[in-house]
């Protein structure tokens, strides 16, 4: 099951991350439904916007890393070639997509938000880009990020993996507008529908301008490579057990 809900109305599809339980961690299988949905959308007439939250208090906390841990030597590239697939895929999408992020968004969740056109979060969210020692940025996040926030902020981010909270995002840019966590999804259905109100071909047009390239096919290459390094699978052990993680730093 891949925990994915899709609702549509008045153009507007509502796509809910629904594993709350989980932060709404990202299974193999939501990866695919995800990127099949975006894929879809070039062909879809009927869904103008697009608004992607999560259930519960949080918005998506990343792949999941138990999952993750199992992946063998031959899939680990297809994994993350199927990671930033659905980042392209997004990207690729001419209606607009917007992130309602209601809680944290940590790892591909991040990653998933940033690729997003715009952002709304609540005052609960926090972005946290990466695990210093666990992977380097994916789905676009080296490319996406600097040009959202800087380079000096991506350097920040990325290289120290701290939590940015909402007000810190907004002010860097990264985060549009910071609303009550009760009108959130409300307001993002709002601004998409009333985004969507423009010429279709209008609004593809201006998205192809502004974003020219998909994400790097380095990344993928990367990422496969140190998920397959020991200090992968100890931040992962670490994490799970909430400690700080013990590498080799020989």
């Amino acid at each position: 099951m891949n925990r994915l809900r899709i609702d549509v109305a008045n153009g507007i599809a509502m796509v809910t991350l629904d594993r709350p339980e989980k932060l709404n961690a990202l299974l193999l299988e939501t990866y695919r439904a995800l990127s099949g949905f975006f894929a879809r959308l070039p062909r879809e007439r009927r869904i103008h916007g697009v608004v992607l939250t999560g259930a519960g208090r949080g918005f998506c906390s990343g792949g999941d890393l138990r999952e993750l841990t199992d992946v063998k030597p031959a899939e680990r590239r297809r994994f993350t070639t199927l990671q930033n697939g659905l980042a392209g895929n997004l990207r690729k999408a001419p209606q607009v997509v917007i992130a309602a992020v209601n809680g944290p968004a940590v790892g591909g969740g991040a990653a998933l938000a940033l690729a997003c056109d715009l952002r709304l979060a609540s005052p609960e969210a926090t972005f946290r880009f990466s695990f210093p020692g666990l992977a380097a940025a994916d789905m676009g996040v080296s490319r996406l990020l600097p040009r959202t926030v800087g380079l000096g902020r991506a350097y920040d981010w990325l290289l120290t993996g701290r939590d940015v909270s909402a007000g810190e995002a907004e002010a860097a840019g990264l985060v549009a507008r910071v609303l009550p966590g009760e009108i959130l999804v409300a307001e993002a259905r709002a601004t998409a529908l009333r985004i969507a109100q423009g010429p279709r071909e209008a609004l593809a047009s201006t998205k192809r301008l502004l974003d020219r390239e998909a994400p790097s096919a380095v990344e993928a290459r990367l990422q496969a490579r140190l998920m397959g390094r020991p200090d992968f699978r100890e931040a992962c052990r670490a994490f799970a057990e909430k400690r700080e993680p013990r590498y080799n730093r020989g």
